[in-house]
């Protein structure tokens, strides 16, 4: 058998290797701390090896294994803990009982050719061995329950703690300040507003006081609340508070006889205190020939308002959340008719029928811009912006925008007081892109934009290719995507001030695209599209390199241009290769010299003595947060 390590008994419990005394500060100190408590039978007489079963089973019968948890909690004090790998140090190799049964140097089982029979004291040794480990296995599983129970007594412990801190916290705040809290807590539910100012104002005495006198908590109105709800709650909002009115529609009370008239009566009194409205519609599964869609609300309304007379003059902002499947049809729905003075509309999947509403400057539109043709989500989008001439700010959300345009051309519409313009790809599908012909690029050259500033584009990548050739042909598409993206009324626009391109993809891991090299992908920026505006902003989770668009550079356009600062956004997996290789491309196509600042914000893998290597200390502002 294997000699063992002779071992000696602190006063302390602990055990130390007698020929290798160190610091006991020392990380392999520490591991033989942790080793000894696998051995703690060797020091508690559990047995010697010639000893029967039965006296054996008496001597552990008789030990104290209280030692054991006493050396576990010494342990686990120790500052060297998370230090340790203790799978390493608990290996089988170091076990006591894997020694006796293994630690020889012969195998018994070299010599048992025919079934005969292994040595009977190695056999033994191994029953023996065996009833140790189950002995060792038990007392661990009642350590671990034990330990998992007064874990869960720790922290619930520490959670009354942290209530009471925060009870006390709370209470240290004065009124006005509790009231704003409380003023984001209802605005963070939306159309269940109220039930939250109700919550917050059962808590305590002092939170019902606080909440009853913050007028703003009582202003969400539902209409899918009762009657009675709705009286209690709107003298609570005070006499000039506007309202803050959510209407859910259902198609199918609506046929049964409840519509929307019993809420509209009860809200008459204060129509023209209504601020914002937001309509929902009840979602139907399967969808029958007569569906319905949010349009029969808003011709609902339409009814209810202008045949009364009725007219929401405060009424600032318009929400309309319908489904992907609605069905676009010309109703009756004159917005303009009872709410003249809208500043704010956002539209999901539903464009309503109305004629102009010239005080709207915001506009807000997630739309699926594919399909049919007269009837086509394009065109419906490009007739709705005609009806708001004194937009300023545009925002779309585009769907399918990387599919073909089969339909014919599309009329031009001009937007001569957008400013800024904010679009959002969704689910493209850069390897299926047309490199003519795209839904996208049909809308941007059928929209002109004279006194567009701020361009904003965010394209959210669904695939980038499973082999070094689609990787290639991905990258390729990239710079395709950005010369739809600016056609010449844009591109050569001298209002234009700042473009904003974020490049990134959906999902953390896409499976077979993982096993291609990350330097394989790169985005395209065409250089001859972005030399009119000043800054550029870019955000990518590839390289980025800037190209010509066909032939050699133009001195003559290169010197025309007014780019002057590049600035790189959460390009997360951009490092100091990548950044040279970009600057690279800028020098090769001559405009490197007039660039001005280049700006680097939350790059993780960039550091800030590599940057300035690469652009020099003079042209770099650095933002590491």
């Amino acid at each position: 058998m294997v000699t063992q390590p002779r071992l000696l008994l602190h006063r302390d419990g602990f055990i130390d290797n007698a020929y290798d005394r160190r610091s006991t500060s020392s990380p392999r100190h520490f591991k033989r701390i942790l080793y000894s408590i696998s051995l703690l039978k060797d020091f508690k007489n559990m047995g010697s090896d010639s000893a029967d079963h039965s006296s054996d089973e008496a001597q552990y019968y008789d030990c104290d294994v209280s030692n054991v948890l006493l050396a576990l909690e010494k342990a686990a004090r120790m500052p060297g803990f998370y230090d340790v790998d203790l799978s390493e140090v608990y290996d089988m190799e170091y076990w006591s009982a894997y020694q006796k049964v293994y630690g020889g140097d012969k195998d018994p089982f070299e010599d048992n050719e025919g079934g005969r029979v292994v040595d009977a004291t190695w056999a033994n040794c191994l029953t023996k061995s065996t009833y140790e480990i189950s002995r060792i296995k038990k007392m661990l599983q009642a350590l671990l329950n034990v330990a998992n129970d007064l874990e869960a007594e720790f922290k619930s412990s520490k959670e009354r703690i942290v209530a009471a801190k925060r009870s006390k916290g709370i209470k240290s705040l004065p009124d006005d300040l509790l009231a704003k809290i409380f003023q984001i807590a209802v605005w963070e539910e939306d159309y269940d507003g109220a039930k939250q100012a109700i919550r917050l104002a059962s808590v305590s005495r002092r939170f019902r006081t606080v909440a009853l006198e913050k007028r703003g908590l009582w202003t969400t109105l539902f209409s899918l609340s009762s009657r009675n709800q709705l009286e209690a709650l709107i003298p609570r909002a005070g006499p000039s508070e506007g309202f803050d009115v959510f209407i859910h529609y259902d198609f199918d009370k609506k046929e049964r006889g409840a519509g929307l008239k019993p809420f509209i009566d009860v809200c008459r009194p204060i129509l023209s205190r209504w601020k914002t409205l937001t309509l929902t519609q009840e979602y139907y599964e399967f969808l029958g020939p007569k569906r319905s869609s949010v349009e029969d609300a808003l011709e609902e309304l339409h009814n209810l308002f202008v045949n009364d007379g009725l007219h929401l003059s405060t009424l600032e902002e318009l929400n309309v959340h319908g489904e992907t499947s609605d069905r676009h049809k010309d109703g009756k729905s004159d917005i303009c008719a009872w709410a003249a003075n809208l500043r704010a509309v956002r539209c999901d999947y539903f464009l309503p029928s109305t004629t102009r509403l010239s005080s709207v400057s915001t506009l807000i539109v997630s739309q699926g811009i594919s399909g049919g043709s007269s009837g086509s989500p394009l065109n419906v989008l490009l007739d709705f912006l005609r009806m708001v001439p004194n937009l300023s700010f545009f925002q779309l959300e585009a769907n399918d925008a990387s599919m073909e345009f089969v339909n014919e051309t599309l009329p031009v519409v001009e937007c001569a007081a957008i400013i800024s313009f904010k679009l959002q790809l969704d689910n493209f599908f850069l390897l299926s892109f047309p490199v003519e012909d795209s839904c996208i690029a049909a809308l941007m050259n059928a929209l002109r934009l004279p006194s567009l500033e701020e361009f904003s584009v965010d394209v959210k990548a669904s695939s980038s290719g499973r082999t070094e050739g689609e990787c290639a042909e991905w990258s390729q598409r990239t710079g395709n995507l950005m010369c739809a993206l600016l056609p010449d009324h844009i591109s050569m626009s001298t209002r234009m001030k700042s473009m904003f391109f974020k490049l990134w993809r959906s999902g953390s891991v896409w499976g077979d695209e993982e096993k291609v090299s990350p330097d394989a992908r790169t985005s395209h920026i065409p250089l001859d599209r972005i030399l009119h505006f000043r800054t550029v902003a870019l955000s990518s989770f590839v390289q980025v390199l800037f190209t010509q668009e066909a032939g050699d550079a133009d001195p003559a356009r290169i010197s025309e241009g007014r780019l002057r600062e590049l600035r790189f956004v959460e390009c997360k997996n951009m490092t100091s290769a990548h950044l040279k290789g970009t600057v690279d491309s800028l020098e090769s196509l001559g405009v490197w010299d007039d660039i001005e600042r280049i700006v680097v914000k939350k790059c993780e893998q960039l550091v800030y003595n590599e940057i300035v290597e690469v652009v020099g200390e003079k042209r770099l502002q650095y933002i590491s947060h």
